[in-house]
């Protein structure tokens, strides 16, 4: 029998792992810990990344908001600035610049000339942050196709470039929007502002002649047609002694027993929409002293928005001795009243052979830009009652036909009276070559001229066909001359030589600013007719046979 001999071995735990293991688990970790390194670097990146961006919406949303607070006009960039500029984001070949805001063909820029204070400059900003420099470029363009509103583009393009630097790579954000000319605050006043009484009326100016120590009235009608307001109406300039009324019997006379509302400037209270028209009447007594031709304008404005324009009508008022018959005083029986002189008759016309018209066709219209609205035709007056103008510096113009005259007999306009139309010689003759009106537009709509208006006159050409320069502009009582917004010239070339005939002659009038120009509340227009030519022309107007008109667009 065999014996055989077992050993049995145990571990005591003290032997540990091998190399191998080692290695591997070692391996294993280090995988794990670039992974997550790599994994929070990448967050990180993110995270920046999202704020950079997040802040540059800031200052894309902060650049429209600055944009938005200007007034649009103000809304454009420094001429300086985009003179300057090396931004290759702007093409600088053309004129105006161009830039191409990514909505299709590159626009026009919009800018104000150097020293604005109001406008983008610069157009470049920087911005430092704790996440770094951003720079923003704003630009403000006009669409093609943008019509032109009042001298301004109806719409303008706003454009924000934000541009920034992250670990080397340049990112950049960009956002558009359209501007347009909106009104804001509180609404603006409508209402109208009408004269309603019983003078007799020069254009659209109402005129009276009254004797020393009389009166004088002028009524007015108030329509509010906006929101709740009360309107301050004043005289100007204050001469003493005017008086508001309210018109009672609405005929614009003052009437014994009438309420007085205020002296020469006074507030009507609110008044609301659609309260229906509010009358009233300026009334003042005529000192016995005052003589001569004053004008009153008389305005009615806002008192919320007072720096909103008033709205006026000037009234004429001419005193003289024996303007209108007076009350004879009762006979006693030691004095004998003296009568009132009469006024005194116009000049007798004794008609010579130079009244004839010519046939002629329809007077023409003139033309207007973005829709503009025609008045009525202004027709040409003479301007003083008895037909001769020889003295007056200018005549009226107005829609208005109860002042035209029937006759062309009673109707001439200088020392001649045989002669019916007004004598103008050569152009070198000074101011004898000159006809002038002045009149202003109707202040309750009318208040921006646009486009080409036509002037038709009436002319008799002894020695051959004139030049004739009609020339419009608004008039300065202070400087006694006009800025001239349009002229034009034509030759009456139908008009043939040694005719006694009148032959009528039509002048266009291009306005030089092609956006139209505004007449601002209070100013009075001109109408300037010059003979250029080395000759004598006379000019018929005023009377129902020769209607002599000035066709404008107006709004």
């Amino acid at each position: 029998m065999k014996a055989h001999l077992r050993v049995r071995v145990e571990r005591t735990g003290d032997e540990g792992f091998s190399l191998a293991e080692t290695l591997v688990a070692l391996g294993i970790a280090v995988v794990a810990l670039l992974s997550l390194l790599g994994a929070s670097i990448f967050a990180l990146r993110s995270s920046v990344e999202g704020r950079q961006n997040q802040l540059a919406g800031d200052l894309l949303n902060g650049a429209f908001e600055e944009a938005r607070s200007l007034s649009y006009s103000a809304l454009a960039l420094s001429t300086a600035d985009v003179t300057a500029t090396t931004d290759a984001g702007i093409d600088k070949t053309v004129t105006p610049p161009l830039f191409d805001p990514g909505e299709g063909p590159a626009e026009p820029i919009s800018m104000q000339a150097t020293g604005a204070s109001t406008h983008l400059t610069p157009y470049i900003q920087q911005k430092s942050t704790a996440s770094g420099p951003y720079t923003v470029k704003r630009y403000v363009t006009v669409p093609a196709g943008t019509p032109t509103v009042r001298g301004l583009p109806a719409v303008k393009r706003l454009t924000v470039v934000v541009t920034w630097k992250n670990y080397s790579k340049t990112h950049v954000r960009r956002a558009g929007t359209l501007i347009t000319n909106t009104r804001r605050g509180l609404p603006l006043p409508s209402y109208t502002w009408t004269y309603n009484g019983p003078a007799p009326r020069v254009g659209e100016v109402p005129t009276w002649t009254k004797n020393p120590s009389t009166s004088v009235d002028y009524g007015f009608v108030l329509v509010n047609k906006g929101a709740r307001d009360s309107w301050a109406l004043t005289t100007t300039p204050a001469v003493p002694g005017w008086t508001w009324y309210r018109d009672a019997n609405q005929n614009g006379l003052y009437d014994t027993g009438e309420v007085a509302l205020g002296t020469s400037s006074f507030a009507t209270g609110l008044i609301e929409a659609g309260a229906g028209p509010f009358h009233v009447v300026a009334h003042r007594d005529i000192a016995a002293s005052e003589v001569g031709t004053t004008t009153t304008s008389f305005t009615a404005g806002s008192v919320s928005q007072p720096a909103y324009p008033v709205k006026f009508v000037n009234g004429t008022l001419t005193v003289f001795t024996g303007a209108a018959p007076t009350a004879t005083p009762t006979p006693s029986a030691t004095t004998t009243p003296t009568p009132t002189p009469s006024p005194t008759p116009a000049p007798a016309c004794t008609p010579g052979t130079s009244t004839g018209l010519a046939t002629s066709g329809t007077m023409p219209v003139g033309t207007a830009n973005g829709g503009y609205d025609f008045t009525t035709p202004l027709r040409l007056y003479n301007g003083a009652p008895d037909g001769n103008t020889t003295t007056l510096a200018s005549n009226t113009l107005g829609t208005s036909t109860s002042l035209l005259q029937s006759s062309v007999c009673n109707f001439s306009t200088d020392t001649q009276t045989n002669e019916g139309g007004r004598l103008l010689t050569s152009s070198g003759s000074g101011t004898a070559g000159v006809a002038e009106w002045r009149f202003q537009p109707a202040s309750d709509v009318q208040d921006q001229f646009r486009g080409t208006a036509v002037l038709s006159l009436w002319v008799q050409c002894p020695s051959g066909a004139p030049t004739l320069t009609a020339r419009l502009g608004t008039y300065s009582t202070s400087t006694t001359t006009f800025v001239e917004q349009g002229s034009g010239t034509a030759a009456a070339s139908g008009c043939p030589a040694a005719s006694s005939q009148f032959h009528r002659v039509d002048i266009s009038i291009a306005i030089s600013d092609s956006s139209g120009f505004n007449v601002a509340s209070g100013t009075t227009q001109r109408l300037a007719v010059r003979l250029t030519s080395n000759q004598q022309v006379r000019l018929l107007y005023g009377t129902t046979s020769t209607p002599a008109q000035l066709s404008i667009g107006m709004k």
